[in-house]
């Protein structure tokens, strides 16, 4: 288990939610835009990429999945007139990266319990047996 990125945002034993997003996620989220722009020699600067809050995240909300409710406020204040529309998550290509993986070999899968499966269901199941194995290596 990788475990670097959020020790290295740690304090008193408690991992800084916030610089861990600022740092990793950040970073992640913005790579695709970055990667082209730099391949066609663009300077990318992202959308309010030097906003800073002026208040704690809510971390209760976080937690229960309301992650997006700063956007929905400032969408709702900016445009009260509209619905705001339900996110949709950037697609991740799943199939082309598991395109050679025959599926699972341990014992406890059926063979070919993955043929027919989705992608993003395929990437599930592989998570789940490389988990194990860690849990193995213990």
């Amino acid at each position: 288990m990788v475990l670097e990125p959020y020790r290295r945002h740690c304090k008193d034993g408690h991992a800084d939610s916030y610089a861990f997003t600022n740092d990793v996620f950040r970073r992640e989220s913005l790579s695709p835009y970055l990667n082209a722009c730099k391949t066609a020699g663009v300077e990318f600067a992202g959308p309010f990429s030097k906003t800073r809050l002026d208040v704690p995240l809510d971390l209760e909300r976080i937690r229960n999945g309301d992650t997006k409710y700063i956007v929905r406020q400032v969408f709702a204040d900016i445009f009260p007139e509209f619905e705001m529309p339900q996110k949709t998550p950037m697609p991740r290509p799943t199939a082309e990266w598991l395109k050679g993986w025959g599926g699972p070999v341990r014992p406890e899968f059926i063979p070919h319990c993955t043929d027919g499966m989705s992608g993003d269901q395929r990437w599930l199941v592989f998570c789940l047996e490389k988990f194990l194995d860690y849990v193995d290596s213990l």
